[in-house]
């Protein structure tokens, strides 16, 4: 008799291309960045994850809630950033991989970052 398992699907509900004009939709053109972060500023910003479930975070509505907002102050899950029912994991996760951005430009993308270069 064989231990039972948990079968975990995953989907890509936006490839980069489209998450880029769905934020910017006025952009004619997106320019790569390489980015190597001192320790300074890898202790300053977060991680985040992919989730499997939770597709909901993908509808214009919910989105919208991140638009002029650019302080880490301004992203706070469930005060700023509501959730949606059955989707709190994804919308939570969502939330903290745009605060681990905002938190990536302050430190280092920022023209006047406060973090030193190492």
């Amino acid at each position: 008799m064989s231990a039972p398992t948990q079968m975990v699907v995953a989907a890509e509900y936006l490839s980069i291309e489209q998450a880029q004009k769905s934020l910017f939709p006025a952009a004619d053109r997106f320019d790569t960045v390489i980015l190597a972060l001192n320790p300074a500023q890898k202790q300053a910003v977060v991680l985040a994850y992919r989730e499997s479930h939770g597709g909901e975070v993908r509808s214009d509505a919910w989105r919208h809630q991140f638009a002029g907002r650019q302080k880490l102050d301004q992203l706070r899950f469930e005060a700023d950033i509501k959730n949606i029912a059955g989707s709190t994991l994804s919308c939570g996760h969502v939330t903290q991989g745009v605060r681990w951005l905002v938190a990536l430009w302050e430190v280092t993308l920022r023209p006047d970052a406060t973090v030193p270069a190492a």
